[in-house]
């Protein structure tokens, strides 16, 4: 079976040698994209490889067909931070539904398509040992394999609305924050035609062998993305009701996200692209014009070789003087050119030491600021140190009558201190909260603030007030408010939205 095998090889390259037909093989790589162009997140190209076996047949000494059979690779890379998605999950254990919160952070996926195309082009090509070549068309384009991998971080949490709280760090219910979680899958998509173009040199060595080497762009002018139903789309992060902590993970060619209580799809549509380098040895004649080629180019070589000695020999000493001329202007402009530098320089330096003399003075002052502050915080009468956890009440307080109430008109004016109640992450149950306060007779209000102490993030404040000195304000707190919030704290109005750092 060898001995036919290669017997078989070496008559078709002698049938190559003999006439217009060329056998090649081909490789290259580049750059790729799968040009999703996804509604949420971004995408990025990846790199894209080819290779192949082709023939060409040439219907005269410039033009001639393309055909073969191609692999090739294509990548895309697809970003995406800080994505929160909410939908409604059963806990089976407990047998209530509550609300699945999940964040995505750091997410990177790479999808990968390996395809086989066959392409039909038309190539042209000058004469001679060392030719141009240029080659269009389009390619049919099979989809043979289909994968994406990622990685990301995932924060989950669940709310139960029976209890008004949030549950962020049970492992066993799923909740709680997952480091570089990672995910693979498999992907399907449909066959499809791209445009195709190719063009470099190609280099002659004997009458049999010829080397192609250019650069190839193909692009699809067709979706490889099959059609999906998006409503039954999973979300990115999926709870698993009847195991919790496995909870799954989906690619984003196959899941939704929720725009405005509608289900949207990041992806509708895939077209590849790829661009790049591509070599190619190819095996025959192509065309049996070398010979003539070589003669002619000999010739044009020894014309263009005496006219070069002609021209030289026409150079007079009028010529000569005005070359040398050049050169000393040339040289008088570098000087000039070389005198604007030094000076440009310099005043650079002493544009540089203004500036350095102002900046100190700047800092001077700052500091004298820092240090009128420190004193002024020094006055004021000691509070917790600690930033009081976040805290929920579940029950509203019994009636009674406020011991401090003043009407917030006035706030600004007789009252400086008010009792901070809690730090929520969530709007509306801080409002919740506030709207509780003032059912049960209290002066309360909400704060918006960024970054407090060790949080990171939007939080909001609840506070109660108003009180004109710092003992009347403990003294309410403790009276009217220690058996029911218990992390209270005393603080001024003017610090409602500041941050502390601690």
């Amino acid at each position: 079976m060898k001995k036919i095998f290669f017997l078989n090889l070496l008559l078709l390259c002698s049938v190559c040698a003999q006439d217009l037909h060329e056998f090649s093989i081909s490789g290259g790589g580049g750059f790729s994209s799968l040009m999703y162009g996804p509604s949420l997140g971004k995408q990025n190209e990846g790199f894209d490889a080819h290779f192949g076996l082709g023939y060409s047949f040439f219907v005269s000494s410039m033009f001639g067909f393309t055909t073969g059979l191609e692999f090739a690779s294509y990548n895309a890379t697809f970003k995406l931070n800080n994505f929160k998605m909410q939908y409604q999950a059963t806990d089976l254990e407990e047998g209530v539904d509550f609300m699945f919160h999940s964040t995505l952070n750091r997410y990177k996926e790479t999808q990968n398509i390996s395809m086989l195309q066959i392409p039909l082009m038309l190539q042209f090509q000058t004469n001679g040992k060392y030719k141009l070549y240029f080659a269009a068309g389009a390619k049919a384009a099979i989809p043979m394999s289909g994968s994406h991998s990622g990685s990301g971080d995932v924060i989950n949490s669940g709310y139960y609305e029976e209890e008004d709280f949030e549950y962020t760090k049970q492992g066993f219910r799923g909740f709680g924050t997952y480091k570089d979680k990672k995910i693979e899958g498999k992907d399907k998509f449909k066959s499809s035609f791209l445009a195709a173009m190719e063009m470099g040199m190609k280099w002659r060595f004997n009458d049999g062998i010829s080397i192609y080497v250019g650069a190839y762009f193909d692009y699809g002018f067709s979706n490889i993305f099959k059609k999906q139903d998006v409503e039954k789309l999973p979300q990115m992060v999926e709870y698993n009701s009847e195991n919790p902590p496995d909870f799954a993970m989906n690619g984003v060619l196959n899941s939704q996200w929720k725009n405005n209580n509608a289900s949207q799809a990041f992806v509708t549509k895939i077209m590849p692209m790829a661009i790049g380098l591509k070599a190619k040895v190819a095996f025959g004649h192509g065309v049996d014009h070398y010979d003539f080629a070589k003669k002619e180019e000999t010739k044009r070589l020894e014309e263009e070789k005496l006219q070069q000695q002609a021209n030289l020999a026409r150079i007079d000493s009028t010529e000569k003087a005005e070359a040398h001329k050049r050169a000393e202007r040339i040289a008088e402009a570098k000087a000039l050119l070389e005198d604007a530098r030094l000076t440009y320089e310099k005043a650079q330096r002493e544009q540089e030491i203004r500036a350095m003399s102002i900046e100190t003075k700047r800092l001077a002052a700052e500091k004298a600021q820092l240090e009128q502050e420190i004193a002024r915080l020094s006055a004021i009468p000691p509070v917790k140190d600690t930033l009081p956890a976040m805290v929920i009440v579940q029950t509203p307080l019994v009636q009674e009558t406020p011991a401090q109430k003043v009407p917030a008109q006035e706030a600004s004016i007789q009252s400086s201190y008010v009792v901070q109640v809690a730090v929520i992450l969530d709007e509306a149950r801080a409002k919740l909260m506030v709207n509780s306060l003032n059912q049960n007779g209290f002066n309360s209000y909400y704060k918006r603030v960024s970054n407090p102490g060790r949080l990171s993030g939007i939080y909001y404040r609840v506070r109660v007030g108003y009180f004109k000195d710092f003992s009347e304000a403990d003294n309410f707190a403790k009276t009217k408010l220690s058996q029911s919030y218990s992390g209270w704290w005393i603080d001024k109005t003017e610090n409602d939205t500041r941050s502390y750092l601690y």
